[in-house]
C-alpha cells in the first residue's frame, strides 16, 4: 500500500513536471542566455555546498541548487534521476508551522549523526514555491528521503526522532 502511494505520488511529480515544462513560455535569447549561466553558477555552487555539508549541518536548498545537486526534472520530466552521491533528505517547511519548528531539532540532530553518510537539506516552501508544486506538496512537514540508487520515500507529517532515525537508515541500505 505504501509503496503504492509513493508511486502515485512520484507518478503525479513527473506529470506536474511535464506541465511546467510545456506550459512554460517562450524566452529571448538573450533570457535564455542568462539563465544558462545563472544554472552553471548555481550548479557549481550547490556542488560547493554539498561538499561542506558533510560537517553535519542541515543546508537550505532553492529550485536551482535542486536541478543542480538533487534531480534536473527540466531535463529529465519524465524519470527520477538522483544526481547526488550520497543518500540526502530533504525536510520541505515552512517558518510558519509549529510541527515543521518541533521537526527542526530532530533533523539538525540527524544531520550531525549522519554527517558525511547522508546529505540534509531543507527547502522553505513560502520561498520555492516551484519545489512545494512539483511535488504537490499540501501538509507540511513533507520529508524526502533520497537513496542513492532507486525511487525515494515521502512522509508527510510530524515523525518522532526514532521513526525519522528509521526511514535515514533505509535509505542508507544497499
Amino acid at each position: 500500500m505504501k509503496g503504492k502511494i509513493i508511486m502515485s505520488r512520484l507518478s503525479f511529480i513527473f506529470l506536474a513536471a511535464a506541465l511546467l515544462l510545456t506550459a512554460g513560455c517562450k524566452r529571448s535569447e538573450t533570457s535564455s542566455e542568462s539563465k544558462t549561466e545563472t544554472e552553471a553558477e548555481a550548479k557549481a555552487a550547490a556542488k560547493s555546498e554539498t561538499k561542506k555539508l558533510s560537517g553535519g549541518a542541515v543546508l537550505p536548498l532553492t529550485t536551482a541548487q535542486f536541478k543542480a545537486s538533487v534531480m534536473d526534472y527540466e531535463a529529465n520530466p519524465s524519470e527520477w534521476k538522483y544526481l547526488g552521491d550520497k543518500p540526502a533528505v530533504i525536510d520541505f517547511y515552512a517558518t510558519w508551522c509549529g510541527p515543521c519548528r518541533s521537526m527542526s531539532p530532530i533533523i539538525e540532530e540527524a544531520a550531525k549523526r549522519y554527517a558525511g553518510d547522508v546529505v540534509f537539506y531543507k527547502v522553505d516552501i513560502d520561498e520555492e514555491t516551484e519545489l512545494a508544486q512539483l511535488f504537490g506538496i499540501q501538509s507540511i512537514p513533507f520529508f524526502l528521503f533520497i537513496p542513492v540508487q532507486g525511487t525515494p520515500s515521502a512522509q508527510t507529517g510530524a515523525i518522532d526522532a526514532k521513526g525519522f532515525d528509521k526511514m535515514v537508515r533505509e535509505i542508507l541500505k544497499p
